[in-house]
């Protein structure tokens, strides 16, 4: 994650109340009015960075930040029976002297009576508010249409996303598969847009001018999200059977009516022409680990752009889909350095804002999604021919494959290729299969080249000390990615000696297209895994 500040606030300032919004009527920028612990001179941040506006946070700590309140996870029907309350009602004490106790809130029951206070903002937050451009346009109801094109074929299994070169979403989240989902699925599944939408038509509807602002208590209406899964952070009080929730860490299970596959394009998806690398002596620096975000202050429009990661929210959703970007069109090289490229000593001053002509600072956006998926089952299919195989030693020639784990390869932070990533963004994974044949214990490993990226030869090998696995694994990984897709011989040879591994070239492809592998082959392929298991198991 990015350390980070948020300029004119104090240290270890404790989110107390989360407020009304307002803009200058003759302005465009959202703010959030927001109550700290201790008083701070600034009462109010963008509503850019309200992905981090959770009640109870601490921003800019001093140390480690502690994570204070009741934690609770509960399931719930769907939300067509949530009645809509201020948080002023709410039974617990002290409630009703809050500043923010004219906010609205869903209450409803769990648990055979608790009853539950959720304030709107947050179940806003933890659905949608996951970086500062959902969070803006959001308040205007049309956006989305203006700056996205669908075009469904109509199957219901492929849908295509075209991103209009006028949309401020930023290129960097498209890399990131957990944002690719979310997005996708405000865009296309029609409850989830409906809601998402609504908070720009009550914005509309309610707000209310007073003086030189306009003013609005925040209110949305909720996607049904049956059977979901909350967990969440907040204030039990056992004598009144009540929770008011101040943090929502984690929503399961959220129906997502979508494609089984969606594509993304956009006009600047490129990558420099073959043979035609930057000239110079430019080299692209990482993102910078301290960042100060000015708050309230335009973004440059031709700096460099920085990703935040932040404490995030876990979705995860109750069908899996695939998303990933249109295959990437060359361009003509860049020379000499990138404008706002360079990582600067200390803390980086940056703007969440959108970029405009009279922007001083470097422009920067939040990700607060935490991945969580299981991508053993989204990324099976992306294996089957080594499935295939597997099923073929087992059938053909009596092993006995005692399981098969599908994990993604890491982000390596001092390796600065993508290699973890597939050609469209989507996480690249590694198969793992424990085969036992003739009294030894064997690993077959698999890495998903269905891009076509390298040629990457099945891996088998027979541990020294295979009680160490799940750690020699998470190396192998590592070093994977950091030797840019090539299996790390000197740490296999550790593992298993000299003698103990060895690679097996994959079946020859049947066309140009060097990431599929025909269905005929898989018998040849068993015979050739199953001769070098005879000679490792000896």
């Amino acid at each position: 994650m990015t350390n980070f500040t948020i300029s004119e606030i104090g240290s270890n300032a404790r989110i107390k109340s989360i407020g009304s919004l307002f803009r200058p009527i003759t302005g465009s920028r959202w703010s959030v009015n927001v109550s700290f612990w201790p008083r701070q001179e600034k009462p109010y941040l963008s509503i850019s960075n309200a992905p981090i506006l959770s009640r109870n946070r601490i921003l800019n700590p001093k140390g480690e930040s502690e994570t204070k309140g009741w934690e609770q996870s509960f399931s719930i029907k769907n939300t067509s029976d949530w009645k809509e309350r201020r948080i002023g009602e709410c039974p617990i004490d002290g409630y009703d002297s809050k500043r923010d106790r004219n906010q609205l809130c869903f209450v409803f029951t769990i648990n055979g009576g608790q009853l539950v206070y959720l304030p709107q903002f947050e179940l806003a937050r933890a659905l949608f508010f996951h970086d500062g451009y959902l969070s803006r346009t959001s308040l205007e109801p049309k956006t989305l249409g203006l700056e996205f094109g669908i075009v469904d074929n109509g199957s219901g299994t492929f849908a295509e996303i075209n991103v209009l070169p006028s949309s401020g979403y930023k290129l960097e989240h498209f890399k990131d598969p957990m944002c690719r989902q979310v997005l996708s699925w405000i865009l296309l599944d029609g409850e989830a847009r409906g809601s998402y939408e609504s908070i720009g038509k009550q914005q509309l509807s309610l707000g209310r001018e007073q003086g030189r602002y306009r003013l609005w208590d925040f209110s949305f209406v909720p996607p049904a999200l049956p059977n979901a899964r909350f967990q969440i952070r907040g204030h039990f009080e056992e004598t009144k059977n009540c929770l008011f929730i101040n943090k929502i860490e984690a929503i399961h299970n959220v129906r997502a009516n979508l494609p089984d596959e969606i594509e993304f394009t956009h006009p600047d998806f490129t990558i420099p022409a073959q043979g035609q690398g930057l000239s110079g002596t430019f080299t692209p620096s990482p993102p910078p680990e301290n960042v100060e975000i000015v708050d309230g202050e335009p973004a440059h429009l031709d700096a460099g752009r920085t990703i935040i990661k932040a404490q995030g929210v876990s979705i995860r959703f109750d069908k899996l889909f695939v998303t990933r970007k249109a295959k990437e069109k060359e361009r003509p090289a860049a020379y000499g350095k990138l404008s706002g490229e360079e990582t600067l000593p200390g803390r980086r001053p940056v703007s969440t804002e959108e970029p405009d002509v009279d922007g001083g600072y470097p422009s920067a956006d939040w990700n607060t999604l935490k991945d969580t998926s299981d991508f053993s089952h989204l990324f099976n299919s992306k294996f089957q021919c080594f499935l295939n195989m597997l099923d073929t030693l087992e059938q053909r020639h009596g092993c006995e494959v005692l399981t098969r784990n599908v994990t993604r390869l890491p982000s390596v932070s001092s390796c600065r290729s993508n290699k973890h990533l597939l050609g469209g963004g989507s996480p690249r994974c590694i198969a793992d299969a424990l085969i036992h044949n003739r009294g030894t214990w064997l690993h077959l490993l698999e890495v998903d080249t269905s891009d076509a990226e390298k040629s990457l030869s099945t891996q088998l090998l027979r541990l020294e000390k295979p009680n160490h696995w799940a750690t020699d694994l998470e190396r192998i990984k590592f070093n994977l990615v950091k030797a840019s897709l090539a299996w790390p011989t000197a740490t296999l040879a550790q593992l298993c000696g000299p003698e103990g591994f060895t690679g097996i070239n994959h079946p020859q492809t049947p066309s140009a297209d060097k990431g599929v592998l025909s269905s005929d082959s898989v018998t040849g392929w068993a015979e050739r895994v199953y001769g070098w298991m005879q000679k490792l198991s000896v």
